[in-house]
């Protein structure tokens, strides 16, 4: 029966009305963000999870899980064919940003949970960064010097 569910929901074509991504999702962005960098992060976010949810034919927010938030780690992180690949620590932000979506989501009454509200996934450490040179210091001083 399980199977036939899914295989139902697979089949599912686009969400009509207020349900589909595209309806209410850029709406919520633009009212939830006050600052423009954040709004267009979100958005960089939101582009990438709704290219994945349109490739697996995700139409709805009552499709997600937290088996397809797995998935969409492996896709993001291994994925070449839309030539961008990006480490685990950004798959991660932009999961939480698609969580922070899923939330108002359940708020909208688009579905009944959000399962992707305590993922608990653990961030890999960020790589040491250089140490800059004196010379370098004294580069960006200076150029900083012509910048308003």
């Amino acid at each position: 029966m399980r199977a036939e569910l899914e295989a139902k929901e697979y089949r599912r074509g686009p969400a009509l009305g207020g349900e589909a991504w595209e309806s209410w999702v850029p709406k919520f962005l633009e009212r939830h963000c006050e600052s423009p960098r954040t709004r267009d992060r979100y958005e960089d976010a939101w582009k990438w999870g709704h290219l994945w949810l349109s490739r697996e034919k995700l139409h709805s927010p009552r499709s997600i899980t937290y088996r397809r938030a797995l998935e969409y780690i492996e896709w993001r992180i291994n994925d070449k064919k839309t030539g961008s690949t990006v480490g685990r620590n950004t798959t991660i932000l932009e999961l939480k940003v698609f969580a922070m979506i899923m939330g108002e989501a359940v708020r909208l009454g688009h579905t009944d949970a959000n399962p992707l509200l305590q993922l608990k996934l653990k961030r890999d450490k960020a790589a040491k960064k250089p140490e800059m040179t004196d010379a370098e210091i004294v580069a960006l001083r200076s150029a900083l010097l012509f910048e308003p």
